[in-house]
């Protein structure tokens, strides 16, 4: 175990999407990610006091990210009939994107966020 690693929460989110994506939701754990980090899973609870909220963290992430480009949309300039219709234009394109890109992985984040208790 490396304890010197300096360890953050985004560090920690992004080995968790790793091990989300080679063992799938059912069979990821803690000590997988602590694992694929090389700490103990002590560490990763210092950020993440449960795996349920390492879990909402990770929806969270993902949600935030395919957002960020809608949020703007919603906030700019123009008519409002245009707004919504090249936000929902855009909703779609990253839905569609990331289902095509990766079906494994949307299937788990849908899963998370659907599970999710607070995001």
């Amino acid at each position: 175990m490396n304890e010197a690693v300096v360890l953050t929460p985004e560090r920690i989110l992004e080995a968790t999407e790793d091990v989300l994506r080679r063992y799938g939701l059912t069979k990821a754990t803690v000590v997988d990610v602590a694992r694929a980090l090389d700490v103990s899973h002590g560490s990763v609870y210092r950020h993440f006091p449960s795996k349920a909220s390492l879990r909402d963290a990770v929806a969270k992430r993902w949600l935030d990210r395919a957002n960020e480009p809608l949020c703007k949309l919603a906030a700019g300039d123009g008519p409002a009939p245009e707004r919504l219709e090249k936000w929902l234009r855009t909703a779609f394109s990253i839905k569609q994107k990331k289902v095509c890109d990766d079906p494994e992985m949307f299937a788990t984040y849908l899963a998370l966020a659907q599970g999710a208790r607070e995001v």
